[in-house]
Protein backbone atom coordinates (compact mmCIF):
# COMPACT_ATOMS: atom_id res chain seq x y z
CA UNK A 1 0.00 0.00 0.00
CA UNK A 2 1.29 3.40 -0.92
CA UNK A 3 -0.29 6.84 -1.05
CA UNK A 4 -0.45 8.55 -4.44
CA UNK A 5 -1.56 11.89 -5.80
CA UNK A 6 -1.71 13.17 -9.35
CA UNK A 7 1.96 14.23 -9.45
CA UNK A 8 3.46 12.80 -6.23
CA UNK A 9 5.60 15.93 -5.83
CA UNK A 10 6.23 14.98 -2.20
CA UNK A 11 6.37 11.42 -0.86
CA UNK A 12 7.01 10.04 2.58
CA UNK A 13 5.78 8.04 5.51
CA UNK A 14 3.51 8.45 8.50
CA UNK A 15 3.51 6.83 11.95
CA UNK A 16 1.06 7.21 14.80
CA UNK A 17 0.31 5.97 18.29
CA UNK A 18 -3.33 5.18 18.99
CA UNK A 19 -4.99 7.40 21.59
CA UNK A 20 -5.29 6.02 25.11
CA UNK A 21 -8.97 6.98 24.86
CA UNK A 22 -9.67 4.69 21.89
CA UNK A 23 -11.98 1.91 23.19
CA UNK A 24 -10.00 -1.33 23.36
CA UNK A 25 -6.96 0.59 22.08
CA UNK A 26 -7.74 -0.67 18.57
CA UNK A 27 -9.45 0.74 15.50
CA UNK A 28 -12.35 -1.73 15.42
CA UNK A 29 -14.38 0.62 17.62
CA UNK A 30 -14.54 2.99 14.61
CA UNK A 31 -16.63 0.57 12.52
CA UNK A 32 -20.03 2.02 11.66
CA UNK A 33 -22.87 0.35 13.56
CA UNK A 34 -24.19 -1.39 10.42
CA UNK A 35 -20.94 -3.41 10.07
CA UNK A 36 -20.34 -6.57 12.10
CA UNK A 37 -17.19 -6.19 14.22
CA UNK A 38 -16.95 -10.00 14.41
CA UNK A 39 -16.63 -10.08 10.61
CA UNK A 40 -14.59 -6.95 9.82
CA UNK A 41 -11.25 -5.96 11.33
CA UNK A 42 -10.09 -2.37 10.83
CA UNK A 43 -6.41 -2.41 9.83
CA UNK A 44 -5.92 1.21 8.79
CA UNK A 45 -7.12 4.38 7.10
CA UNK A 46 -7.19 5.80 3.59
CA UNK A 47 -7.33 9.60 3.95
CA UNK A 48 -7.39 11.99 1.03
CA UNK A 49 -7.72 15.74 0.92
CA UNK A 50 -7.81 18.63 -1.50
CA UNK A 51 -8.38 22.20 -0.36
CA UNK A 52 -10.93 22.14 2.44
CA UNK A 53 -12.30 18.73 1.41
CA UNK A 54 -11.19 15.62 3.28
CA UNK A 55 -12.39 12.08 2.71
CA UNK A 56 -11.67 9.11 4.92
CA UNK A 57 -12.20 5.38 4.59
CA UNK A 58 -11.46 2.55 6.96
CA UNK A 59 -9.32 -0.22 5.48
CA UNK A 60 -10.83 -3.48 6.67
CA UNK A 61 -10.10 -7.16 6.43
CA UNK A 62 -13.13 -9.39 5.91
CA UNK A 63 -12.51 -12.32 8.24
CA UNK A 64 -15.00 -14.43 6.27
CA UNK A 65 -13.27 -13.97 2.90
CA UNK A 66 -10.97 -16.48 1.22
CA UNK A 67 -7.82 -15.06 2.88
CA UNK A 68 -6.74 -13.43 -0.38
CA UNK A 69 -5.03 -10.54 1.45
CA UNK A 70 -7.49 -8.06 -0.03
CA UNK A 71 -9.06 -5.26 1.97
CA UNK A 72 -12.38 -3.51 1.65
CA UNK A 73 -12.88 0.20 2.20
CA UNK A 74 -15.69 1.58 4.31
CA UNK A 75 -16.34 5.28 3.78
CA UNK A 76 -16.65 7.25 7.01
CA UNK A 77 -17.01 10.93 7.79
CA UNK A 78 -14.59 12.69 10.14
CA UNK A 79 -13.39 16.26 10.19
CA UNK A 80 -9.68 16.82 10.75
CA UNK A 81 -10.10 17.41 14.50
CA UNK A 82 -12.01 14.15 14.95
CA UNK A 83 -9.44 12.28 12.89
CA UNK A 84 -6.42 13.54 14.84
CA UNK A 85 -8.18 12.78 18.15
CA UNK A 86 -7.73 9.08 17.32
CA UNK A 87 -4.00 9.45 17.93
CA UNK A 88 -1.78 10.21 20.89
CA UNK A 89 1.13 11.05 18.60
CA UNK A 90 1.21 11.67 14.84
CA UNK A 91 4.38 11.97 12.75
CA UNK A 92 4.22 12.80 9.05
CA UNK A 93 7.51 12.84 7.15
CA UNK A 94 7.43 14.37 3.62
CA UNK A 95 10.18 15.05 1.12
CA UNK A 96 10.58 15.74 -2.58
CA UNK A 97 10.43 12.58 -4.66
CA UNK A 98 14.02 11.63 -5.50
CA UNK A 99 15.43 12.86 -2.19
CA UNK A 100 15.34 9.42 -0.51
CA UNK A 101 19.12 9.04 -0.59
CA UNK A 102 19.73 12.07 1.64
CA UNK A 103 20.41 11.59 5.35
CA UNK A 104 19.24 13.90 8.13
CA UNK A 105 22.13 14.92 10.39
Amino acid sequence: MQAKTQYNDLVGTVATDISDFMPGRNLDSLLPKNYDSNRYQVVGFDVWGSGEKMSCALLCRDKESDNDNSLITIDVSYDSNQFFDFFKRFHLFLYYKGSEEYIIK
